[in-house]
């Protein structure tokens, strides 16, 4: 693949990233969608990204679930 091809896919992965957590943040109020969501983010995001996932579900989990710390 040559550089204009390995940056288009950086974009589109850093876009799915951010889509996913777009989603994750809308639909916070229902835990078990939450979840199911979550979930299925996975199957589209390499390795490192579900760690950055991660990292933002528990930066954000108080305000987007409701939780007390």
């Amino acid at each position: 693949m040559n550089v204009a091809g390995d940056m288009r896919e950086v974009i589109v992965k850093k876009t799915m990233l951010e889509y996913c957590k777009i989603i994750l943040w809308k639909i916070s109020f229902n835990r078990k969608l939450f979840l199911k969501e979550y979930r299925k983010s996975f199957t589209y995001l390499n390795e490192a990204e579900r760690m950055q996932l991660k990292s933002w579900i528990r930066n954000h989990r108080n305000v987007m679930l409701g939780e007390k710390s």
